[in-house]
């Protein structure tokens, strides 16, 4: 079996080390660099802005990396900000 056969799966996911953020895309493994500042700045706004007005209208919350989703066993993304809505929401 060649290296590009090989495909992880969130089996594999759920045991790499917590120390850095790992995400899962058709089977491909990748390390997901720390987003800069300005990132970081837009991403505060912008969370900030859909929490108020998702807390003001009761649709569901607002959820920061790290969180996974998992989409299937090949696909696992760790996205930067993260709305869930009410009717989703898993305590």
């Amino acid at each position: 079996m060649k290296q590009a056969d090989i495909k992880f799966t969130y089996n594999d996911y759920v045991k790499l080390p917590d120390d850095k953020r790992y995400e899962i895309v058709e089977g491909e493994l990748y390390l997901v660099p720390a987003p800069d500042l300005r990132h970081q700045r837009i991403l505060r706004k912008l969370g900030t802005m859909i929490s108020i007005h998702a807390e003001r209208n009761h649709l569901g919350e607002v959820f920061y990396a790290p969180c996974d989703v998992v989409f299937s066993e090949i696909n696992v993304v760790q996205p930067d900000l993260l709305f869930v809505s009410g009717a989703r929401t898993v305590s």
